[in-house]
């Protein structure tokens, strides 16, 4: 499986996409419909006993890159927009960890 956000082939706006969509489940999960990892079971179950929260296999996302996903909506676009410029301007792949770790400092 090729994880690379770009390619010569491929836009470089899917580091945005996939931002948008760690938004929206960080947003789901806020609002009890998607299910987080950890917390208080018993409030949580209470809290959303008028319907089944759909889970992260539910949805067809892996956990790990629903972690991915929610790292990159935490960074902004314009962090995402800058890794992959730089990248993409040296003539490398970057993945989406790569983007995370060169913006939070950590070497790649």
């Amino acid at each position: 499986m090729n994880r690379s956000l770009t390619t010569r082939s491929r836009p470089p706006a899917l580091g945005l996409n996939e931002a948008k969509i760690g938004r929206e489940l960080e947003a789901a999960q806020a609002r009890g419909e998607v299910e987080s990892h950890g917390g208080d079971r018993k409030s949580i179950k209470a809290q959303t006993a008028d319907f089944d929260r759909a889970s992260l296999s539910d949805i067809g996302i892996p956990k790990q890159r629903a972690s991915e996903m929610k790292a990159l909506a935490k960074l902004g676009d314009a962090e995402i927009e800058r890794e992959v410029k730089t990248a993409t301007s040296e003539g490398r792949r970057v993945s989406r960890r790569q983007v995370v770790d060169a913006v939070d400092g950590r070497p790649a």
